[in-house]
């Protein structure tokens, strides 16, 4: 059995993570691979206001997450958060 196993951050979207996993993986032994992908929340809180809350890819604008409550934009360090956990072959 051929399978990917990823882990991901709540920011980082799945879908087009899995379509360029399936385009890389063209002519290579690792096509028709099972893909899975785990994920682990992302949380936030806001230095200027104190609101919290697991940020997801649709509440970045980039890797900025802008606070809905004040406005106060911050770059999200863990959006960046992919983890290659095994591949089989």
């Amino acid at each position: 059995m051929k399978a990917i196993h990823l882990r991901r951050g709540s920011t980082f979207a799945e879908d087009p993570l899995r379509l360029a996993l399936e385009v890389l993986a063209e002519n290579t032994p690792l096509k028709g691979a099972e893909v899975r992908i785990d994920s682990y929340s992302v949380e936030h809180k806001c230095a200027s206001c104190g609101r919290s809350q697991v940020v997801t890819s649709d509440d970045l604008v980039g890797h900025l997450f802008i606070c809905p409550a004040c406005g106060t934009a911050k770059e999200i360090e863990e959006a960046h958060g992919l983890e290659l956990v095994s591949v089989e072959y």
